[in-house]
């Protein structure tokens, strides 16, 4: 399935000419945040992660870049000492699936404020580039939270920008078919009246939770960013178009 000129390739988008992956919010360290505060849950977010992107790669091959969406780790208060060894495995197995040169770029997260000890700790600054925002030819790609709606702005008014695309939202889907209720990762992709230009809004990679519910609350995100007129591509064993949000059922 393709979204404008990326094809969706499970919870990620690539784009093939020019051999980018673009991956949305990871949050790694979410289980032990549960667990400090006395909640039990398996940890199964490392391993789920890492067999979701291996099958990514077997698609795409050998990559010229890598861009996450930010909120790479989760915890704001510090470093828990698992987000060094999530972040080291799984970015580990990004740079063996990056061409000679290849690199990642992190769009920085509101979670993100103590990302760089990581980064420096484990070894990784020497490939991979932290960012408040970065700009492809005609593609800018931010986190997505309202701030940085507000400082992107003056970039769309200097630069040839046509798309912009962002996490942060962690779009998902409620389907209610006879007594069977389905939640469903999703890209959303139309105009933003904010933005006056196209939107690409990823689904979060985190595996733990399908994400927010796009039909609640009359289609606006976290009650400021409407996306009534916004396609809707579902995952499930496929990516599948299923038309815009506003056409939805309940």
């Amino acid at each position: 399935m393709n979204i404008e000129r990326f094809e969706a390739v499970e919870r990620a988008l690539f784009w093939k000419e020019k051999r980018v992956l673009v991956i949305g919010d990871l949050h790694f360290g979410y289980e032990n945040y549960l667990h400090e505060r006395g909640w039990s849950f398996p940890k199964t977010q490392i391993s789920e992660s890492i067999e979701i992107l291996g099958k990514i790669f077997q698609k795409t091959g050998k990559l010229a870049q890598v861009i996450i969406l930010g909120d790479v780790k989760h915890y704001f208060g510090g470093i828990l000492n698992e987000e060094f060894s999530d972040v080291l495995q799984f970015f580990n197995l990004i740079k063996e699936n990056l061409d000679k040169n290849g690199e990642i770029i992190i769009i920085k997260g509101n979670h993100d404020n103590i990302l760089e000890p990581i980064l420096k700790k484990q070894g990784l600054k020497e490939f991979v580039k932290l960012k408040q925002e970065y700009i492809l030819e005609d593609i800018l790609f931010f986190h997505g939270h309202k701030r940085d709606f507000e400082r992107v702005k003056p970039l769309l008014k200097g630069k040839n920008i046509k798309i912009s695309i962002i996490g942060h939202f962690h779009p998902a889907i409620n389907l209610e078919e006879d007594a069977k209720k389905e939640k469903y990762k999703c890209y959303l992709y139309g105009k933003s009246k904010i933005l006056k230009k196209e939107l690409i809004i990823v689904p979060s990679f985190f595996p733990l939770l399908e994400g927010t519910n796009i039909l609640a609350k009359d289609f606006m995100l976290e009650g400021w960013l409407d996306v009534s007129n916004f396609e809707v591509f579902i995952i499930s064993d496929k990516v599948y178009d299923f038309g815009k949000v506003s056409k939805i059922n309940k």
